[in-house]
């Protein structure tokens, strides 16, 4: 299962009327097709504001551990690399019918009691990728689980969401440790990325580590603040609405 979220005819009020609701048909309908003569008619296309799914069928065998023989028109769960478990362009090929790089999640069910758990996930992966900035995807639960975790609401995510306020205060501190944090320690990549010596970035990473107490060139310190940028780039929010009930074509 894909969850998508193309901007046509979407007004993000839940349910498109007028002219945004025309719109939003006619993608359905042309992705529909597209997807029935290019990558598999059993394909299904349901698309919600701002929100929708796309379902691809998946043989078995197609996966690992899976018995080879009848296809059972349901996907398993995605491997690590998302991209491995869809069709070969098929991200592209999505971009190119919209006319825009279209977000999109992956996430897979083995049953039909898991239907409604696996649209719930990639509903909920989609959008902290979208709120994190993570690019059009595809992705997957294991690439946002500290995220994912991060977001449910909790005692300490206040605390933890404010840690590196003092740093977050200074723009310049501000640029260099999120610059650290996305390259994952990396103090060249971070100097080439900003314009600086690299003697500029440990400096200034040291001083961050000085205003919120932890050394961040220490596996421990990196980790809190990375979760701490998590935290607050998310924003705390709750706990995702259930998803809404699947409009029929």
């Amino acid at each position: 299962m894909l969850a998508v979220r193309p901007t046509t005819g979407a007004d993000g009020q839940g349910s498109p009327t007028g002219a945004a609701a025309v719109e939003r048909r006619r993608l359905q309908h042309r992705l529909q097709l597209l997807l029935e003569r290019s990558v598999d008619a059993g394909a299904l296309v349901l698309l919600d504001d701002p929100q929708g799914y796309i379902l691809l069928p998946r043989p078995v065998g197609s996966g690992p551990d899976q018995p080879t023989g009848r296809p059972t028109g349901l996907p398993t769960d995605p491997p690590a690399d998302p991209s491995t478990d869809l069709p070969a362009g098929l991200p592209r090929l999505l971009a190119d019918a919209c006319g825009e790089e279209l977000p999109l999640s992956v996430a897979g069910f083995t049953d039909v009691a898991g239907f409604v758990q696996a649209a719930g996930t990639a509903r909920e992966v989609l959008r902290l990728c979208l709120a994190l900035d993570r690019g059009p995807g595809p992705h997957r639960l294991a690439d946002v689980l500290l995220e994912y975790h991060l977001s449910r609401p909790g005692h300490s995510a206040g605390a933890l969401s404010t840690l590196l306020d003092p740093v977050l205060a200074q723009p310049e501190l501000a640029a260099t440790v999120r610059g650290y944090i996305a390259r994952q320690q990396d103090r060249r990549a971070t100097a080439q990325a900003l314009g600086l010596h690299p003697n500029t970035v440990d400096n200034r990473i040291r001083r961050a580590g000085e205003l919120i107490g932890t050394d961040l060139t220490t596996p421990r310190g990196y980790a809190l603040a990375l979760a701490a940028m998590a935290a607050r780039d998310l924003g705390r929010p709750p706990h995702p609405d259930p998803p809404r009930p699947l409009k029929p074509l």
